[in-house]
């Protein structure tokens, strides 16, 4: 911004200085720049009672401004002013209605005793009324189904600046109220942890105060979701993955739920019976269950599960598929093939041996 305003000075120096030194040779008709007029604040709808300013811009010193409407109606003028001349208005309900603003200015130029004449500026638009524009609203992420405990930002944008924003459900009193500075134009509601008491139909308003008098949107389009309870299935792994292990030996289950960060609780189960749970909190997508005590050689089914925590209510998730875990025998003398090979090679290395030494 600093950078823009001094090469805008530079440039009206620049030209100022052009100018002045066409003047000094005799120069009868000097065409002076197209000035700009600017509206303070920015805005496309102005209501009665607020104050906004015309600002005419032009590279000149010691011109003569003048400020017309629709073009042709001279409404002011101002003498002697240096590069920008402002022209301050309060908008009153005699006023209302659509407005078009221009500007231009002339400079005399004593080296040569002539003046010099501007063309008018580009016309600046707006609308005095006591009727604010339609907000917009929109749901970020982009959805209509969340599961329970999933955190959603409503945005609300209104084309004027505003004091209040109402956020509103099922077209009933204010869910939420938000009070906004005179900088803001748009505010995100923000539900950090969904529940089903949350889904609905949603809307939102502004609300601008003028001296004493309320101006208020009307209601904005809606958007509908809905809050699912119905949670993303567990899954459950086992090391080591072949799921076969020795008698006496331990087995480590890895359950994956989609947690978030209100916490949760994962549960562990052999067959239809729970053999622990483990509370986490924060994003814990995993949890490690260590079984050890397996004493006994067969085969079991293991499952998990899990629950969200949201709001001090657990919403459980379906258990997963299960996986098989293998109970084992295993001693020194193993009849297995591998066990056998490995004697039957061990024996005759030694026959070998022997035979060797006679």
């Amino acid at each position: 911004m600093l950078v823009y305003c001094l090469k805008r000075i530079i440039q009206m120096a620049a030209t100022s200085s052009l100018l002045v030194i066409l003047a000094s040779f005799g120069v009868d008709s000097v065409g002076l720049p197209k000035p700009t007029l600017s509206l303070e604040p920015p805005s496309s709808i102005i209501l009665p009672g607020e104050n906004y300013s015309l600002i005419c811009h032009f590279p000149l010193t010691r011109c003569s401004v003048e400020l017309y409407t629709h073009f042709k109606v001279r409404v002011m003028t101002k003498t002697d002013v240096n590069y920008t001349a402002v022209f301050r208005f309060s908008a009153t309900q005699t006023s209302k209605g659509p407005s078009t603003y221009n500007c231009k200015y002339q400079k005399f130029f004593e080296t040569n005793m002539t003046w010099a004449y501007s063309p008018i500026s580009d016309p600046v638009l707006f609308s005095i009324t006591d009727e604010l524009p339609k907000p917009t609203i929109s749901v970020e992420p982009v959805s209509h189904v969340f599961t329970v405990g999933e955190r959603v930002s409503i945005n609300c944008t209104s084309s004027h600046r505003s004091h209040i924003s109402n956020l509103y459900r099922e077209q009933k009193q204010p869910t939420y109220s938000y009070n906004m500075s005179e900088f803001e134009r748009s505010i995100i509601f923000t539900i950090k942890e969904l529940t089903p008491q949350d889904a609905g139909t949603y809307s939102c308003s502004f609300v601008k105060a003028v001296k004493g008098t309320e101006y208020e949107t009307p209601r904005s389009d809606t958007v509908t979701f809905n809050v699912t309870e119905k949670l993303p299935r567990a899954t459950i792994s086992v090391d080591p993955t072949s799921g076969v292990v020795s008698r006496g030996k331990p087995i480590r289950l890895t359950c994956i739920g989609a947690i978030l960060p209100s916490g949760g609780r994962f549960y562990f189960y052999r067959d239809d019976n729970k053999k622990g749970t483990l509370d986490v909190s924060g994003a814990v997508h995993a949890a490690s269950f260590i079984v050890n005590d397996m004493v006994n050689t067969g085969k079991w089914n293991y499952t998990c599960g899990y629950a969200r925590i949201v709001q001090q209510i657990a919403y459980h998730a379906p258990r997963s598929i299960a996986v098989q875990v293998t109970m084992a025998e295993f001693n020194g003398t193993s009849n297995t093939f591998p066990t056998r090979l490995c004697l039957a090679a061990i024996l005759l290395l030694g026959i070998v041996l022997i035979l060797g030494m006679e």
